[in-house]
């Protein structure tokens, strides 16, 4: 007998004792069965199947390397406001905050990455969230969140393979950067939306977007610099006026609406009613054509969509959306009329006074 051969046949034995003493049934399905099989990840396997992505990673035509926290991994979260909307979510508001944290534990490469081909140095791999990345290497703990993401973690269980990837079994939940930030974060951290951060504070409106309500999200539509310098500097420095703050608010809640509302959720000819109340017509319409938003006489083209917030999402338009019914002015000035207070109103009348007798005594003197 081959004794490489035997050495393998042992090693294989091995680890599939080992994954069944650990609770995994079978290590020759796809990634989705090996978290079903095993009783130490139902947390991870009912949130899975709630955040839609049983079919995405059932899929067969790529492979998949999974970091798979397991029930202890979710009860070390503790119970803060993140962690009831990504576990205790009964209308699903926040199922979009939740697959953006599961698919951070999802590598994005098309491969299947083995213990064995860990990187003695720490490495970046972007995962399937989008724009975020976990550091791997071959000493614990082996996977960290990239900052700003949070969390490291130690693999507890390593290759357990299946017919469309591997699953690494880890101790610690990993939160993307999307956890570590509300809407305004997201404005506030973008070189592009000055402009918007400047008047969202004039307006009062950060601590109002920075809400950590379980049961209401926002979705913001928000206009870059490029949008509001398109604005004729008149009516810029107009909205920018103290006498008009409750206005300026109107119009930037014209863009906020209640709700997750992502770029998938969003069908043509879909009329959006935003926050604010007080315009006229208070709506705009989404064109799937162009991907665009239609507000008054005027358009607006969504430029970036889908950047995920713990509050809520951003998406970035080139435009001000502004609404039928809009005018701003300013209020004309007038002129004070002097008044005079009565110390000086006493002192001009015993002037007068004087004088009048003055007057008298010459006229008497004459006669």
């Amino acid at each position: 007998q081959n004794p490489r051969h035997s050495t393998h046949m042992h090693m294989h034995s091995s680890l599939l004792l080992l994954a069944l003493a650990c609770g995994f049934a079978s290590i020759n399905a796809t990634v989705v069965d090996t978290v079903v099989g095993s009783v130490n990840h139902t947390t991870l396997e009912l949130l899975v199947t709630r955040a839609g992505l049983v079919t995405t990673l059932s899929a067969t035509n790529r492979d998949f390397t999974v970091f798979a926290p397991t029930d202890d991994a979710f009860t070390a979260l503790g119970t803060s406001p993140l962690v009831t909307k990504l576990t205790t979510d009964p209308v699903g508001i926040w199922l979009p905050l939740l697959e953006d944290v599961l698919k951070y534990h999802v590598l994005e490469a098309n491969s299947t990455v083995l213990a064995a081909a860990l990187p003695t140095a720490a490495q970046e791999f972007p995962t399937l969230s989008t724009g975020s990345a976990l550091s791997v290497k071959s000493v614990a703990p082996q996977i960290t969140a990239v900052s700003p993401g949070v969390g490291a973690a130690t693999v507890n269980i390593a290759d357990l393979t299946s017919n469309n990837g591997v699953v690494h079994s880890i101790n610690t939940v990993l939160l993307p950067p999307s956890t570590q930030r509300d809407v305004t974060g997201i404005v506030i951290g973008s070189a592009a939306h000055t402009t918007l951060e400047t008047l969202l504070g004039s307006a009062s409106l950060v601590a109002t977007l920075q809400a950590q309500a379980q049961g209401s999200a926002f979705t913001v539509f928000a206009p870059n610099d490029d949008a509001f310098a398109k604005l004729d500097s008149a009516t810029l420095t107009c909205l920018q006026d103290s006498s008009n703050v409750d206005l300026l608010a109107d119009l930037l809640k014209f863009h906020v609406v209640s709700g997750f509302v992502v770029s998938s959720a969003l069908t043509d000819g879909q009329t959006i009613t935003p926050l604010s109340t007080t315009f006229t017509t208070n709506s705009f319409t989404y064109e799937a054509t162009g991907t665009k938003l239609m507000a008054g006489a005027g358009e607006a083209a969504i430029t970036a969509v889908d950047l995920l917030a713990n509050n809520g999402v951003v998406h970035v338009i080139d435009t001000v959306l502004v609404p039928t019914g809009f005018s701003c002015s300013i209020p004309a000035e007038t002129t004070p009329v002097p008044s005079i207070d009565s110390a000086s109103s006493a002192s001009a009348s015993g002037f007068l006074i004087a004088g009048f007798l003055a007057a008298l005594a010459v006229v008497q003197a004459r006669f």
